[in-house]
């Protein structure tokens, strides 16, 4: 551990505290941080620091250039100094230990009980990591202390008893695992008027993990976390004994956690379920306010626990998302590893999965394809259907390439028919609106229109809420020929339920029919439709939106500041370009404003090249100079 400043850098997991907290980095600020201060009194070269932050890649300066501007906006400005044509240098004095008490003294009196607090927090953490080993061994004592703790720990968790339709998994074995859980977990059974409906319990919750927590939690506990999963065995050879995979699914308030446990035996899959949740019970993941913050508390969570391969697994989707490549495909070959070691089948196959959804990001649509048939024959010998349905979307998105309908047809019926062997009704449905898609796109009208009914047969013959018919609401109106006909299906998308899965949905159609709105100079309409947001970032970038429209510019740059900043701390990159370029419009003629400064800079920090390429002609306007590499 490295200390400078507030700041502790734990070096062996490049991961930043600040006071105590931890502080959200990328793959490639991090290693450049750890450069510096393992080399604070060398003057490090742009070459320098591509090859160690960037190996084996051919990049412009730029990258350089913005990397170290965004360090500085998170440790300071005076943290690093450039020296022009030559390089750059740390600048903060660094220690290994947390400052001295005479180093204290000479600290501002009200900053001194602060920066002792920080100190004592950043020990604390290094304590708690390198500890995590020590647990390991002394494995027993904690399972009995969750044992006897049980109730205490699982608080404010509920349970759905488990599930399977596999005929070797004996009733009253999974009975007996149910009424474990009950012991543990505050258990919700199936109401006498659910069990004529075509999905019940477990089954239901898969479906419609949002609206069945709403139902049960929301109102009495919204906090509480609802927890259930389904059993299943597979034999590879008629000699062995079966062997069980759980598949469990957890869902909170703002997001939810999956996972997989592989057992030789029901009675192990208890005590591993446990241990596989307990991480998240000793964090703020499912109570995050945004996904960055909910991405850092992962990446606390791996340090913390670096074998638990869920949490690497979901760790890695959000790298690929944030294109952090070089990291995430270092992880992808850390739980390919972890998973063989630990005899984990299901992970060996994600790793592939995964290796495959990177090398989809980088073009390379052959490997990616060589990679999700290696991942479907590793599913199909634990017979794990639900994620073979999963897998065969990303094919799709290989095929979409070569635009051969005929072949992406073949993926998405054998989607489709995955999940319905599964019992996974929303993944199946999901299958026929993505045909539905992929037609409309080919020109296929007939074929656009039948695979959409299909899926609106599928909701009623499985007898779903109706936040499941928001999406097909949603297609009917891209369809839509004549305005008024496109309106009605907005508008009964407006009346379905919200879900975090739809929620995309719901927030796109509003901003659709402001747009609308607005060409109309309806504005008291297109302000109610705004507020009908209640997420505060996107609501303000909305009513940003509208008062730029009114040529009202004082309200535009209050409502446009308001969801920039917000945009910022949570990691929303579209809001915050788009509300950045906004402000720098509106304040053309202000060019001293520390706004028009922060916008500039945000954009060089953030915008890809494909942003700064579509918005090339409004970014000159403001006097951005556009540099694309």
């Amino acid at each position: 551990m490295l200390y400078f400043s507030d700041f502790c850098f734990d070096t062996q997991h490049q991961v930043l505290y600040q006071r105590g907290d931890v502080v959200s980095l990328n793959a490639n600020q991090a290693k450049l941080l750890s450069l510096f201060l393992e080399q604070p009194t060398k003057l490090l070269s742009k070459e320098d620091i591509l090859s160690y932050v960037w190996p084996r890649k051919i990049l412009s300066d730029q990258v350089v250039f913005q990397t170290i501007s965004q360090l500085r906006t998170v440790v300071g400005e005076g943290a690093i100094k450039t020296f022009p044509k030559r390089g750059y240098q740390w600048q903060l004095a660094i220690s290994d230990v947390p400052l001295s008490e005479h180093a204290l003294q000479y600290q501002p009196k009200n900053f001194l009980l602060q920066n002792k607090l920080a100190y004592l927090l950043c020990a604390v953490a290094v304590i708690f990591v390198t500890s995590v080993y020590w647990w390991m061994s002394i494995k027993e004592q904690q399972q009995m202390h969750a044992v006897t703790g049980g109730h205490q720990q699982f608080a404010n968790w509920y349970v759905i008893p488990f599930a399977t339709r596999d005929v070797a998994l004996s009733k009253q074995a999974l009975g007996d695992l149910n009424n474990k859980l009950a012991q543990r977990l505050i258990p919700i059974e199936v109401s006498n008027t659910e069990s004529d409906q075509a999905l019940v319990g477990a089954w239901r919750f898969f479906a419609s993990p949002y609206m069945v927590r709403k139902k049960h939690l929301s109102a009495s506990n919204p906090n509480g976390v609802l927890l259930s999963g389904v059993v299943y065995s597979y034999q590879l050879t008629e000699q062995q004994n079966p062997r069980f995979i759980l598949e469990y699914l957890a869902q909170g308030s703002h997001r939810d956690w999956r996972g997989y446990l592989h057992v030789h035996s029901l009675a192990e899959l208890e005590e591993a379920l446990y241990n596989a949740l307990e991480p998240v019970l000793m964090s703020d993941f499912f109570n995050a306010p945004s996904q960055s913050a909910a991405t850092a508390e992962l990446a606390t969570l791996v340090a913390r626990y670096p074998e638990h391969l869920a949490l690497l697994q979901q760790l890695i989707e959000r790298q690929i998302e944030q294109t952090e490549y070089d990291i995430a495909d270092a992880q992808i070959e850390k739980l390919s590893t972890l998973a063989v070691a630990q005899t984990q089948p299901v992970y060996v196959a994600y790793s592939h999965w995964l290796r495959g959804e990177l090398l989809l990001e980088l073009e390379q649509h052959q490997l990616a394809m060589q990679q999700f048939e290696q991942t479907q024959s590793l599913l199909a010998e634990i017979n794990l259907l639900a994620l073979q349905s999963e897998v065969s979307h990303s094919q799709i998105d290989v095929e979409e390439v070569n635009k051969d309908f005929a072949r992406i047809q073949t993926y998405l019926f054998r989607a489709a028919s995955h999940a319905r062997l599964a019992n996974r009704p929303k993944q199946e449905i999901r299958a026929y609106t993505l045909l539905s898609i992929k037609a409309a796109k080919l020109n296929l009208y007939k074929e656009r229109y039948d695979y959409l009914k299909q899926a609106e047969l599928l909701i009623d013959d499985y007898q779903l809420d109706d936040s499941h018919r928001m999406l097909t609401d949603y297609h009917w109106a891209l369809f839509a020929e004549q305005k008024e006909e496109k309106l009605r299906h907005y508008h009964s998308v407006l009346r379905r339920p919200v879900t975090l899965d739809n929620f995309w949905v719901f927030f796109s159609v509003t901003e659709q029919l402001i747009n609308y709105a607005i060409e109309q100079q309806q504005w008291e309409v297109a302000e109610s439709l705004a507020k009908g947001i209640t997420e505060p970032t996107r609501q303000s970038y909305l009513l940003a939106k509208i008062y730029v429209a009114k040529h009202q510019p004082e309200q535009a740059i209050q409502y446009a500041a308001s969801a920039f900043n917000l945009a910022r701390t949570q990691g929303i990159d579209w809001i915050g370009l788009e509300m950045a370029l906004v402000l720098l419009e509106l304040l053309q003629n202000d060019t001293d404003s520390a706004q028009v400064t922060l916008s500039k800079r945000y954009i060089s920090n953030t915008a890809k090249s494909w942003w700064l390429e579509r918005h090339q002609q409004r970014l000159q306007q403001v006097g951005v100079e556009v540099n694309s590499y």
